[in-house]
């Protein structure tokens, strides 16, 4: 019941940027789409008798929601970054920790609450990728449909969000300075990102991004167990 408590709490902090990051996606995509539907094609599926010739550069096309993609990787990337802020941040800089850690609730219920807020957020942000893809997928104005890889690429993003939140959360449980090594979580996060951003292997990706994400949850739940707020 506490967890619950809290998790409604931290919830509703992370909505509203969860809304905006959600609005930006869909109606900057949406417009996305339609131009470059309007562009490349100009005509409907529906338009197509069957055994009809049709010239080749009509098939050869970049997917049509490629575009889309690099938004929902930048909107996650913000997402991701602001949650976290607002999350850890905002309490550190409002002093307002001790309210919430001298509760009944342990601190690992208290991050337990934060993380699961969090992660509801972005998986609530590539459910809207998915509406997005299912709306292009059934268009009538498309020459060929989303692939299904950068379908699964947009929920990828989102899973990368996390982990940029996990890095703005470690940034400001850390004691160290500014000046040293206050910005190592993120800084760990840009390594990761230069290393999956190049052409390698997805599988050997994925689990690159699963130890990363696995280090900074048990860094998280060491540095916050042990903070003197």
């Amino acid at each position: 019941m506490r967890f619950l408590a809290l998790f409604k709490k931290e919830l509703r902090e992370a909505v509203p940027w969860l809304i905006l990051a959600t609005l930006l996606l869909l109606a900057i995509s949406w417009f996305m789409i339609h131009m470059k539907a309007y562009d490349q094609s100009r005509w409907h599926y529906n338009a197509i008798s069957n055994g009809k010739v049709i010239d080749t550069y009509m098939i050869f096309r970049t997917d049509i929601m490629l575009e889309s993609a690099v938004l929902m990787f930048f909107t996650s990337i913000g997402l991701g970054l602001s949650v976290g802020i607002r999350h850890f941040w905002v309490p550190d800089f409002t002093r307002t920790w001790q309210f919430l850690i001298h509760r009944s609730a342990t601190r690992s219920l208290i991050l337990s609450a934060k993380l699961t807020a969090a992660a509801t957020v972005l998986l609530c942000l590539s459910i809207a990728w998915l509406l997005l893809a299912g709306y292009a997928h059934i268009s009538e104005r498309v020459i060929v449909p989303p692939e299904s890889g950068i379908v699964g690429l947009g929920i990828f993003y989102a899973y990368l969000g996390f982990i940029v939140y996990l890095g703005t959360a470690l940034c400001a449980l850390t004691t160290a300075r500014w000046y040293t090594t206050r910005m190592f979580g993120l800084f760990f996060v840009f390594i990761m990102f230069m290393i999956i951003l190049s052409p390698t292997n997805f599988t050997f990706v994925f689990f690159l991004t699963v130890f990363f994400l696995a280090v900074l949850i048990i860094q998280i739940y060491e540095t916050f167990l042990q903070k003197e707020f």
